[in-house]
């Protein structure tokens, strides 16, 4: 960060960033303790590597900036790893909200993606070489959140049967988390009764359904208003959203919210945590 030993010796002893005793009796930082401590403070690093991050990320850090969505989308399609990280992680360490990363960047970047894979301009392999960068980078960002902490409320995420895509219910996931939930993405393509058992099992105060792909939409209505019942049973608050997501769904299907973006999500959250 470019300050004195003893100002870090100084934080950490006033908790503003964690850390514990080693045998040796050094400091011992988390790295998600250091990120979230130069998010809050607005400090920058200058050895980003040090933290596990892009070397020339001290060079892209600040808020989102104009054209940086047609950059990202161009990057993500010749398959520029190290560009994509930059990108994104730029902004997330000069303090922009995951809501907001994904919301303003990513989706409009995978929403063009996915424009030019429809109409034929764009390879295949590219798109889902894209999804590859994307889902790793998404892993990244998790190992830089804090863990929730013991008494967190609890949230999990699925797509139901048929709906291969995993992007939004990981980025549902980390918006959660970097808000103070303890939230699981359980996984693409389930059935309705293993989402009943994890709704019994797991005892979550939130469960939200992304919708990316409707193969038969009678099905994705009776299945969806049978896990509806039950969470609505276990006293379990149902969000549901994602591009397939139309005006004809959300007229035959109940939930608590529906939901068109992660800054949503968010505020859906924070109403839920206030009336637990």
């Amino acid at each position: 960060m470019g300050v004195s030993e003893s100002s870090v010796k100084r934080w950490v002893d006033q908790g503003a960033i964690p850390s514990h005793r080693t045998a040796g009796g050094h400091r011992r930082m988390p790295a998600s303790g250091v990120v979230r401590f130069l998010r809050e403070q607005g400090y920058q690093p200058t050895r980003p590597e040090l933290l596990g991050l892009p070397r020339t990320l001290a060079l892209t850090i600040g808020s989102i900036r104009p054209g940086a969505v047609v950059e990202l989308t161009q990057a993500l399609e010749a398959g520029d790893d190290s560009t994509v990280r930059a990108a994104v992680l730029g902004p997330f360490l000069a303090g922009t909200t995951l809501a907001e990363l994904f919301d303003q960047l990513v989706a409009p970047a995978f929403h063009k993606i996915g424009h030019d894979w429809a109409t034929a301009s764009l390879e295949v392999y590219r798109e889902h070489r894209s999804v590859e960068i994307a889902t790793r980078l998404l892993h990244e960002l998790h190992a830089l959140l804090p863990e929730p902490a013991g008494r967190a409320p609890r949230a999990v995420g699925a797509t139901l049967e048929n709906d291969p895509y995993t992007l939004p219910l990981l980025m549902g996931e980390l918006v959660l988390r970097e808000n103070g939930w303890a939230a699981e993405s359980l996984g693409p393509g389930l059935p309705v009764q293993t989402l009943c058992a994890a709704l019994l099992e797991l005892s979550p105060r939130l469960l939200w359904i992304n919708v990316s792909h409707v193969a038969d939409r009678l099905q994705l209505i009776r299945s969806f208003a049978d896990l509806h019942d039950e969470a609505r049973k276990r006293g379990v608050a149902v969000v549901l959203g994602g591009q397939a997501v139309d005006a004809e769904l959300r007229s035959r299907m109940r939930c608590t919210a529906f939901l068109g973006s992660m800054v949503e999500l968010v505020g859906l959250a924070e109403t839920l945590a206030r009336s637990r």
